[in-house]
């Protein structure tokens, strides 16, 4: 009995043994031996993670990852077909299953990159259809022919019964023929239409795929154009911070009341060492006259702070210079009372600590110094007007979970932290006491 689909079939999963084992092989580091189709398909399904899903990656038409192809599922139905032909007791195989097991051992070759015996493979396939085909239009044939005879038989019969009858006989075998014409063509209708279906089928399939690709693309794209604005609107905001501080640092070298602001602090140092001077010689003296062994502790002059008594708002208002004044009324009018308020609170808990430290008033903030070194103030930039303290980002940050003392925002660049203007200001005063302790050396 011939077999050619069986025989064909055979054929081709030799061709597909022989390519698989150099590629398992290849990419598995111990000995593999002799092996059978189901061992391939063992070896790709145990191994596949980490070993070869990366070999069946598939690329779309840009050349970007779309998926893995399903190595996996292929590799075992292949194994049924070994064993269809291997079972000899089942007679010849049917057409369309080999025709499919052809398809898979030819696709996945192909997804391997073992050309030749890909064509071998796709050379038996085209050759079975062939045959199919030939062996299909000799049965038609044949039964056209038996059909003929047939008919022909009956026709003598009926001329023999009546020649009455010989023009229905014509008519009925023309009918015949146009119903057998009929059915191959529905036939072959049925046959196209069960292709497009599977083609519309995979289309689809790959539509899905590339709407997900383009859904989630989309999305990806829109967060990082809404990340690049909030790190463009930050960027324009640390811009716009550090150009008001080069123009206050400026106006500072130019302006002649620092120099005498500095003088006066030079002053003030050489005056507070001859204090001391003279209390140590004072102290010498004493020890001389008094062989007894006692220590007279001089009272410590201390430096004279800026801020002596308690502040209002009309009294800050006095104290800035007329030509920082006229400058925020005019650029920030409806913030002045609250940043002279902040300020005279701020000066009345400095004269409460006894904290030593200089007021300076610029065209963005009010600074309290201590040896030329800002410590912390209040910024009329901001609606409203905002605390600011010189200590890094982790001291902040420390600062407000010990003390829940949170900023509004830090800017690395200039080493400051910016808080909202409490009612009570005592609530700022870890924060105050922290950024005058580090400045101060206390």
């Amino acid at each position: 009995m011939s077999t050619p689909n069986r025989d064909e079939l055979d054929k081709a999963l030799k061709i597909y043994l022989k390519a698989m084992y150099d590629f398992v092989s290849k990419h598995v580091d111990v000995d593999i031996g002799e092996i059978e189709e189901k061992d391939i398909a063992h070896h790709i399904r145990t191994k596949w993670e980490y070993t070869f899903k990366d070999q069946f990656k598939v690329y779309d038409r840009y050349g970007k990852f779309d998926y893995y192809y399903d190595a996996r599922t292929v590799a075992s139905l292949i194994v049924e077909g070994r064993n269809r032909v291997l079972h000899k007791r089942l007679g010849e195989l049917d057409p369309r299953f080999t025709q499919a097991q052809l398809f898979f051992i030819a696709e996945i070759l192909g997804k391997i990159n073992a050309q030749d015996p890909q064509r071998e493979v796709e050379t038996i396939r085209d050759k079975l259809v062939d045959d199919a085909e030939k062996e299909s239009n000799k049965k038609l044939s044949n039964q056209i022919l038996d059909n003929a005879i047939k008919l022909d038989e009956k026709r003598k019969e009926l001329e023999k019964l009546s020649n009455q009858f010989a023009d229905t006989e014509l008519q009925v075998d023309e009918k015949e023929k146009q119903r057998k014409k009929l059915n191959r063509q529905l036939k072959d209708a049925k046959g196209r239409t069960d292709k497009l279906k599977t083609e519309l089928a995979r289309v689809r399939k790959h539509l899905e795929k590339s709407e997900a690709a383009q859904a989630d693309y989309k999305k990806r794209l829109e967060t990082a154009q809404k990340k690049l604005k909030e790190t463009e609107e930050h960027l324009a905001q640390v811009q716009t911070e550090n150009k008001q501080e080069v123009e206050v640092i400026r106006d500072e070298l130019l302006d002649p009341a620092a120099d005498r602001r500095l003088s006066n602090t030079i002053a003030h140092i050489l005056e507070h060492e001859r204090h001391l001077s003279t209390a140590n010689e004072a102290s010498t003296k004493q020890h001389e006259t008094n062989p007894v062994n006692t220590v007279i502790n001089p009272k410590p002059i201390e430096p004279e702070a800026t801020v002596g008594e308690e502040r209002t708002i009309d009294g800050v208002r006095n104290l800035v210079p007329q030509e920082r004044k006229a400058h925020y009324e005019s650029k920030y009018k409806k913030r002045c009372d609250a940043f002279y308020k902040a300020i005279a609170e701020t000066q009345n808990l400095i004269q409460a600590k006894g904290w030593i430290l200089d007021v300076e008033f610029t065209k963005i903030y009010c600074g309290f110094k201590n040896k030329k070194r800002l410590v912390f103030g209040v910024r009329i930039t901001f609606s409203p007007p905002r605390f600011f303290a010189k200590i890094t980002e982790e001291e902040a940050s420390s600062l407000s979970k010990q003390y829940e003392c949170r900023t509004v925002s830090y800017n690395s660049e200039l080493q400051t932290a910016f808080y909202t203007i409490p009612e009570d200001l005592n609530e700022l005063l870890p924060v105050l006491e922290f950024a005058y302790k580090k400045h101060s050396g206390s």
